[in-house]
């Protein structure tokens, strides 16, 4: 097993500069193991109509949450991907490296959010990331570790989660037009942007091809949505919070974040806000609030890919690699599984991409 320290290497590590997201392609996606569904269009958009937009949304946002539907857990976050490169693959006669216009690496926007996080988060459930390689492109699937996917079962988070997806359908046209998405609100329902972009630090460039949730599209751009009790920038939750929304917008291709302002101990929106991300990090900056930095986060994100790399191009393509960061530890875990216990590429996907058949033995989050 070999190790990576966290602090030291988030100190010394070369800044890196991201480009812009580009956007390469897209899909809806219907995550339930009872309904499991992947379309190569927009029926599961939501587009903003400001006419839905009022000062304040006089409704209470807690009405049906006893019908909600949660995200199925376990969930394998890449396989939609894996899916759309096979459809895309498929349709138009293309190679691997072809459909991921030459990326290094294959992941979702959740992978790249928490490794920027991880040398300045206060609190960590901790990470574990599954990698195989193909060729010259990896492949790099998150899971959530125990305790993590327990806190995000708890009623409390729930009901945020619900919440939020609901007050998005209030303010949101559908794909029909459409003011409302039919009850229940679904958390498995959603809409993916498939997006690539360049991380360049020392003098190299890692490209990263990865799909990443739409909450709502604004004139064919992203647009996060949040809910915030009270005001914004205050409190030492704000640090953790800032940062999560920031690089889950940087890497949707997000400029701007609608969030819902309301009051403490109710459960109706009193106002909007809506501001940039950048202004964001910026005041936050100046305010004292904000501890991390950009382009360091960046870096460190440069060097968990580049770690990764060195490892699995050592290996074998019928070997894992997983790769593991534990609550509140300075140090990343890199454990080598000759024996491909912890592949999550499908005998489908390799059957089209791959030479190596690996195993398709899931595994355990």
């Amino acid at each position: 097993m070999n190790t990576m320290e966290i602090h030291s290497l988030s100190r010394t590590c070369e800044p890196a500069d991201i480009s812009s997201p580009e956007n390469i392609g897209h899909f809806s996606l219907n995550g339930s193991k009872e309904d499991y569904y992947i379309r190569l269009d927009e029926s599961n958009a939501r587009w903003l109509a400001m006419n839905l937009i009022k000062d304040s949304i006089d409704v209470n946002l807690d009405d049906g949450l006893e019908n909600y539907v949660p995200r199925d857990q376990p969930f394998n976050r890449i396989e939609p991907l894996l899916t759309w490169c096979m459809k895309m693959a498929s349709d138009k006669c293309l190679s691997l490296e072809q459909v991921t216009q030459g990326a290094n690496f294959v992941t979702d926007r959740t992978t790249l959010t928490k490794m920027a996080m991880i040398p300045y988060e206060e609190n960590s459930y901790g990470s574990q990331w599954h990698c195989c390689r193909l060729g010259k492109t990896i492949f790099i699937c998150p899971y959530r570790v125990e305790e993590e996917a327990k806190y995000y079962e708890t009623p409390v988070q729930l009901k945020f989660s619900y919440e939020r997806e609901k007050l998005r359908d209030l303010i949101t046209v559908g794909y029909s037009g459409n003011s409302n998405r039919p009850r229940p609100v679904d958390g498995n329902v959603v809409f993916q942007h498939v997006n690539t972009v360049t991380i360049a630090a020392d003098g190299t460039e890692n490209k990263i091809m990865y799909s990443s949730q739409v909450d709502i599209l604004e004139d064919k751009k992203p647009l996060e949505i949040r809910i915030q009790t009270e005001k914004l920038g205050r409190g030492v939750s704000w640090r953790n919070k800032a940062m999560k929304w920031y690089f889950q917008s940087v890497f949707s291709g997000a400029s701007q974040i609608l969030v819902g302002i309301r009051p403490r101990r109710e459960n109706y929106v009193e106002s909007f806000k809506k501001f940039s991300i950048e202004k964001m990090r910026m005041e936050a900056e100046w305010e004292g609030n904000m501890w991390w930095s950009r382009k360091q986060c960046l870096g460190f994100v440069d060097q968990m890919l580049k770690r990764i790399q060195y490892e699995l191009m050592k290996m074998p393509e019928q070997a894992a690699l997983v790769v593991i960061h534990e609550p509140y530890s300075n140090i990343v875990n890199f454990v080598v599984d000759l024996e491909n216990k912890n592949s999550f590429l499908t005998e489908e996907f390799l059957n089209q991409f791959g030479d190596t058949h690996l195993s398709t033995r899931w595994p355990i989050s």
